[in-house]
């Protein structure tokens, strides 16, 4: 493999770890942001420190978590857990929307895409139903 390879390989991994982790505080944030709109004393914590311990399998370690007061009712705790999923989803919007204008510039178009996938990826991760997950929580609530 020469330097250039080696330099966009590299370039690649800078770009897919920082998205990866702008997805995973954006998704904290709109957990955040919808139990501060129902006064549950919201706070976020994250533990990067856990990235190390993730491996492979569906045995999840949280990298970040939002911890709130119990609300009243359901339907103030489904809008908690549908906001962190519905914020990855505008976030890939968003990544859509620059690809569409800047689709021209290579690097700008790179970028983009791969965000776009992390983003609409972990919108569609965060639904599906596997324990202690967003998903697991909105399958409970609807049953």
């Amino acid at each position: 493999m020469d330097k250039f390879h080696i330099g966009r390989l590299l370039g690649f991994v800078f770009v897919f770890v920082n998205i990866f982790f702008l997805n995973v505080v954006i998704h904290e944030i709109g957990h955040y942001v919808a139990a501060d709109y129902y006064n549950l004393e919201p706070k976020i914590e994250f533990d990067f420190g856990a990235v190390g311990d993730l491996g492979f399998g569906f045995k999840g370690t949280p990298v970040a978590s939002t911890s709130f007061n119990e609300p009243d009712n359901s339907g103030a705790l489904m809008a908690i857990v549908l906001t962190g999923p519905l914020f990855n989803l505008v976030l890939s919007l968003i990544f859509f929307s620059i690809f569409v204008f800047y689709r021209k510039n290579k690097y700008i178009k790179e970028i983009v895409i791969i965000g776009f996938i992390l983003s609409f990826a972990s919108f569609i991760m965060n639904l599906i139903p596997l324990e202690g997950g967003d998903g697991s929580l909105i399958f409970e609530l609807l049953m």
